[in-house]
């Protein structure tokens, strides 16, 4: 039987959980892990991980709205200026 789609939403569509069967509470917070210690840091000078990941929640749960700098930077607690870089 083929996933539902509410399945595939929840789930993603990282070709990896496919191709290697990995559940998705196993893979996300790995590859979340990887990024922001690997890509995000070696491009951004992030001194709160915790921060961070806070940031990036707030943008997720935004997704298909208008980008608002104004309102990201007053859930997460930092300048104007920090949501935009």
């Amino acid at each position: 039987m083929l996933p539902s789609y509410e399945a595939n939403i929840f789930n993603g569509f990282f070709p990896r959980l496919y191709d290697k069967r990995i559940d998705p509470p196993d893979f996300y917070p790995n590859y979340l892990q990887t990024y922001l210690e690997r890509d995000v840091r070696s491009l951004q000078n992030i001194h709160d991980l915790n921060l961070f990941v806070r940031f990036l929640g707030l943008c997720a749960g935004r997704v298909g709205q208008l980008l608002d700098y104004t309102s990201l930077a007053n859930d997460c607690g930092v300048s104007y200026n920090t949501v935009k870089a």
